[in-house]
């Protein structure tokens, strides 16, 4: 039997090749993404707005869940009962990133990568300890995110290590860990940070204290805790510390057994009303008359009202509930919700219409004639699905099969010029986006204000271009709209690089002239004759130079931060920026030598005409005494 020749999936058009993703669940996606590095990136680029939520969990074996937010679409897979897929899988993974130290890790890091880093859950089992903190301690290195933490074990340095290190960065915590056996304690514990959790559910929780309800878990929005010790927890305190404090819980469930006591005693004295059972509603009814008694009280800082419930589940076992009014109908909502969603859905996957539709689109993106490409599909495709469905006795949906590739192929004929016009909005906007890319910034003031007049004139193009994409074909509109809206920011973000960069060189220009008028008049001063200077003159000039560029440094220094922050901001000119600040450097060390030169200079004079003035006065004192020599020779 021949094979026929593979189809070169990866080489469709960017929108042809997102219909076939679209038609695919996540197992095959996923599949395909580890097929090679072409394939991860195009999946990573489908999957660039779509989230999604990942589980491990580590049992004897190791389980690993995708699943699409908002989507049924999920599935699961035992890795180590799919050796044909997934030892393949591991030495792909291996040269994403060598430093991993296990698979699972290197899962992890793959999996972060390509699905946009999705929402993680992990569930341990009995599994060492070591193991179990090297995990989550990895994924905190990461600085990601842990939706849910699940962790079943008889081990305490599980429990200590969760309650030590996962009070942030978690939304559900779980800890099912029997510890009966043990004397196990939780004391003397740093109260910061509390614990901020969605819901912490503890089923073994003889070792809670009111302290810990009080001060560690009072910022978690719902607290369930079974197995509960009244030797550890005064309920009474707990009530009154909620009424009088401030917390975030909307329910808290505290269980205990073998306990007998009564509801009015613990609420006597305390502001409440008591309530009968039909008040709590729907979310509540499930206890009908095994329910001991049920009061309102209300948080006196907040104002916001809470149940308090008693009831029995079995003869030696009691319940305690506090929940607001709200948080019950968002619950009973929610269950309402699943349970309409939870009926079967009988569905009929006309396959051979979306592959028809696939290949029409496909030929239509690369501007062939579709027609005839339609005409001959259907006399060959529509006879052989009459035979196959024939044999099942499906002739209504052969009617409709008919009737959909008929409208569609009639909707197609109708939107040939809509498509041609979307590859002419395609091309328009691919050149103006290959323009603005390949920009280049001028160096003078006078360049850059005629590159952004010009910038301006295109960018307002471009912003009147939007009625064409919304003109384009409805189908591919969306592709189109994001094309043009990368190009619309990008030339947005040209011309504030325009703008910036104009400010920084006008502003760096006005201090190279500042400089430059300094040292014209130093550089044009005439040192050599002596008769000509004024040395009172020169000396104040002097000082009124070096006050000038003490003032004018903290100026000087804007400028360059200005510089700096465009830099550290990556505006693209860099070599412009880099250049004035260079200049504005150098400029500045020179005029600092003219300063000090101008300083020797102003010495150098003084001591010069306080040498002549010396040698005057000495040539007068040698004149006198020669004059009186000469008297005594007469």
């Amino acid at each position: 039997m021949s094979l026929s020749k593979p189809f070169p999936l990866l080489r469709l058009p960017r929108l042809p090749l997102f219909k076939v993703f679209n038609d695919i669940g996540v197992q095959e996606q996923f599949y395909l993404s580890i097929c090679s590095s072409k394939a991860k990136y195009a999946i990573k680029f489908y999957n660039s707005r779509q989230k999604f939520s990942v589980t491990f969990r580590f049992t004897n074996n190791f389980e690993f869940s995708l699943k699409a937010e908002n989507s049924y679409d999920k599935f699961q897979i035992d890795i180590q009962t799919v050796t044909p897929i997934f030892g393949p899988m591991w030495t792909f993974l291996s040269s994403f990133d060598v430093e991993a130290p296990t698979n699972v890790q290197r899962l992890l890091l793959f999996v972060m990568d390509v699905y946009n880093t999705p929402t993680i859950s992990l569930v341990f089992e009995e599994r060492p300890h070591d193991y179990v903190s090297g995990f989550i301690n990895f994924i905190q290195s990461l600085k990601l995110k842990i939706h849910y933490l699940g962790i079943r074990s008889h081990n305490e340095e599980d429990v200590k290590f969760v309650l030590d290190s996962c009070r942030e960065g978690f939304s559900k915590l779980h800890l099912n860990c029997p510890m009966f056996h043990t004397e196990f304690e939780y004391l003397n514990k740093p109260l910061t940070p509390m614990f901020s959790l969605d819901k912490l559910i503890i089923n073994y929780a003889g070792w809670v204290t009111t302290r810990h309800l009080t001060k560690l878990f009072i910022n978690c929005k719902q607290v369930l805790l079974d197995r509960c010790s009244l030797e550890n927890i005064n309920v009474k305190q707990l009530i009154q510390t909620w009424i009088y404090g401030y917390s975030q819980w909307n329910r808290t469930w505290l269980t205990f057994d073998s306990i007998d006591f009564s509801l009015a005693d613990i609420m006597r004295g305390k502001p409440s009303t008591v309530v009968p059972t039909e008040e709590i509603g729907w979310a509540f009814r499930f206890l009908g008359e095994l329910t001991i008694g049920a009061y309102r009280i209300q948080q006196q800082k907040t104002g916001v009202e809470a149940y308090v419930i008693s009831y029995r589940e079995t003869l030696n076992r009691k319940q305690w509930t506090i929940g607001y009014r709200d948080a019950e109908r968002r619950e009973l909502q929610r269950i309402s919700e699943a349970f309409l969603y939870s009926g079967s859905v009988f569905r009929i996957r006309l396959s051979a219409i979306l592959n028809i539709t696939l290949l029409v689109k496909v030929f239509c993106t690369a501007s062939m004639d579709f027609t005839v490409f339609i005409s001959v599909g259907l006399e060959t495709t529509v006879p052989y699905f009459k035979n196959g469905l024939a044999k099942r006795s499906s002739i209504r949906i052969i009617s409709l099969v008919e009737h959909t590739i008929s409208k569609m192929v009639n909707e197609l004929k109708a939107l040939k010029a809509p498509i041609t016009g979307f590859l002419q909005c395609t091309k328009w906007i691919r050149e103006r986006l290959e323009n603005l890319t390949t920009m280049e910034f001028a160096d003078s003031l006078e360049s850059l204000k005629d590159a952004f007049d010009q910038q301006k004139l295109n960018n307002r193009e471009i912003q009147k271009f939007k009625e064409n994409v919304d003109r384009c074909f409805t189908r591919q509109s969306e592709v189109s709209a994001a094309d043009y809206q990368q190009l619309s920011d990008f030339s947005e973000r040209r011309t504030a690089d325009l703008d910036t960069l104009m400010a920084y060189v006008r502003a760096a220009q006005t201090e190279l002239d500042w400089i430059s008028q300094r040292e014209m008049v130093e550089v044009s001063r005439d040192w050599s004759d002596m008769d000509q200077l004024d040395l009172p003159m020169l000396t104040k000039s002097y000082a009124q130079l070096l006050h000038d560029m003490a003032v004018h440094e903290n100026q000087r220094d804007d400028v360059r931060i200005q510089g700096s922050v465009l830099l550290n901001k990556g505006h693209p000119d860099v070599r412009a920026i880099e250049m004035y600040m260079k200049s504005m450097q150098t400029r500045w060390d020179w005029l600092l030598a003219l300063c000090k030169c101008f300083d020797y200079h102003v010495r150098d004079a003084q001591n010069l005409k306080m040498l002549m003035e010396k040698a005057a006065e000495a040539e007068r004192w040698i004149e006198d005494r020669s004059s009186q020599l000469m008297k005594y020779d007469n």
